[in-house]
């Protein structure tokens, strides 16, 4: 992947509204880059990954849920999410990424 920033925009779920910055001094924040960036085969449109919600993943990054914690759904659905856009030109690269309820 290029140096470029790389921003990635939630839009659903419990992370809705959520943007993940590259630049960010936050660790956890590139990780979560990082991470988003590799479930999606480098924010392909069309790629999809479905499991833990981003806000869980992101939430036992930061240690504040333990994974014995998580439960899984009593109907075996999962999170899914979706990239349905990206965008790249001199600036960086935007990529944004949709939720839905991937049903067992």
């Amino acid at each position: 992947m290029s140096n470029k920033r790389i921003l990635i925009e939630i839009s659903g779920g419990d992370a809705d509204g959520r943007t993940f910055d590259s630049a960010s001094t936050d660790p956890v924040e590139k990780q979560m880059v990082q991470s988003l960036l590799w479930m999606t085969s480098k924010g392909t449109e069309g790629k999809a990954f479905h499991g833990l919600s981003i806000s869980a993943n992101e939430a036992l990054s930061r240690g504040a849920l333990n994974f014995k914690d998580v439960k899984a759904s009593s109907d075996g659905s999962t999170h899914k999410y979706t990239v349905f856009e990206r965008h790249e030109d001199d600036d960086g690269i935007l990529i944004r990424i949709g939720y839905s309820v991937n049903k067992a």
